[in-house]
């Protein structure tokens, strides 16, 4: 555990990356959305060689509650769409909070976190108003 003085999930993401001193950094939502004793697949790939890993729940299967309908519908599907599309990388669910990295690719995570953040809290409100 990493104490953070500054509130919020990206600060939170952060301060624990920035603290970490494995090879490897997964960083997963607290809220026992995921089962963290499954995180095998994920070590074998980053020891595989892929500097990045990023869980799918659309695979994995998503609870009941855990994601609005409007969420899990039509917002996550497009947004994760639309970053396939633009950035040209193989990602299912672009939003989900359960990520693995090696080496140095997750130091640049450090200062996008918090921009992407507010771009999802953003689209979510926007999505919410709709």
């Amino acid at each position: 555990m990493v104490e953070v003085p500054i509130r919020g999930y990206g600060a939170a993401l952060q301060a624990g990356i920035a603290a970490a001193r494995g090879k490897y950094v997964v960083m997963a939502d607290a809220d026992d959305s995921y089962a963290l004793e499954e995180l095998g697949p994920f070590v074998e790939q980053l020891r595989s060689g892929a500097d990045l890993v990023m869980g799918n729940r659309f695979l994995g299967g998503i609870g009941p509650r855990a994601m609005p309908p409007l969420h899990r519908y039509l917002g996550n599907p497009v947004l994760s769409f639309l970053g396939r599309r633009f950035f040209g990388v193989p990602i299912g669910d672009f939003h989900c909070g359960c990520v693995g990295s090696a080496g140095k690719p997750y130091t640049t995570w450090v200062y996008v976190l918090p921009a992407w953040s507010s771009l999802q809290r953003w689209l979510s409100r926007q999505l919410s108003m709709g």
